[in-house]
């Protein structure tokens, strides 16, 4: 029978419709929804596999490690005073520019503009991580404002000897606003700007406290939300990294500074 008499063919039409609509005796898979991606591992597959890699690197089964994430620990009613959270994720710079000295001071130039529109705020924290390997380090600063070179408190957590950057920034925000700023929430100064120099964290943070898909990332937002359902106003805001912006800058030789001296705030090393 030719392909076309097939197609035609009343007997098979209805055949393949009972089939389908589960009169018949084979049941074949219904087409998948929109959007709908069949994940080649199991979490399990996936496990087994990054347990094998890191093996090699001296971490163990015994290693300490952070709660496997499976879904958001921010309950809908509790995001409501997350519109008191803003995220300056993006800062256009001239393109045209090639010239390296040039770039940088362009990059400086729109980095201070951004942060200068909330220097008003009344506690300015500065986080950073840094990456040697072996050694690494998450670091928060907390300042009185933009231009001060006064470091009112500082912190820092030794993230491992294979951590990549966006580890280390991750746990050095998180650690800033568990140690810096949460046992302060009764202070009657409340509002607050974070500077970071990790473009890829804040657009991670930028997609919602129920959107999150990692467990750090849900741990600060936790703390945000903390902070502004206790009248909090938070910015977090990018600004370009080695370029000459002061609180960056502190940061940045703080976390150099841990990770030569290997002298940590915190004791142990943050969860894998």
């Amino acid at each position: 029978m030719s392909s076309a008499c097939a197609r035609g063919s009343p007997y098979l039409r209805t055949h393949a419709h009972v089939r389908w609509t589960g009169c018949g005796d084979v049941f074949p898979e219904p087409p998948p929804r929109a959007g709908f991606r069949i994940s080649p591992l199991s979490w399990d597959e996936l496990y087994a596999f990054v347990d094998a890699y890191t093996k090699d690197y001296g971490i163990t089964q015994s290693s300490p490690r952070e709660e496997r994430f499976f879904r958001s620990s921010i309950p809908p009613w509790f995001a409501a005073s997350a519109h008191r959270v803003t995220i300056g994720v993006e800062l256009p710079i001239d393109h045209s520019i090639t010239d390296e000295e040039e770039l940088i001071r362009e990059k400086r130039r729109v980095s201070e503009e951004a942060l200068a529109l909330h220097s008003h705020r009344s506690w300015i924290l500065a986080t950073d991580g840094g990456v040697d390997v072996p050694k690494s380090a998450g670091v928060g600063i907390l300042l009185s404002s933009l231009n001060s070179s006064e470091i009112i408190e500082k912190a820092s957590i030794n993230c491992g000897t294979r951590p990549c950057s966006y580890r280390t920034e991750s746990r050095a925000l998180l650690l800033a606003l568990e140690r810096l700023i949460i046992p302060r929430i009764q202070h009657r100064h409340k509002t607050l700007l974070v500077v970071t120099d990790s473009q890829s964290l804040l657009a991670a943070l930028n997609k919602g406290p129920l959107s999150q898909t990692d467990w750090t990332e849900d741990q600060i937002w936790q703390r945000l939300l903390t902070l502004t359902c206790a009248g909090w106003s938070v910015h977090l805001q990018f600004c370009y990294g080695h370029c000459g912006v002061h609180a960056n800058e502190l940061a940045d030789q703080y976390a150099t500074q841990t990770m030569e001296t290997g002298q940590y705030t915190e004791h142990g090393i943050a969860p894998l």
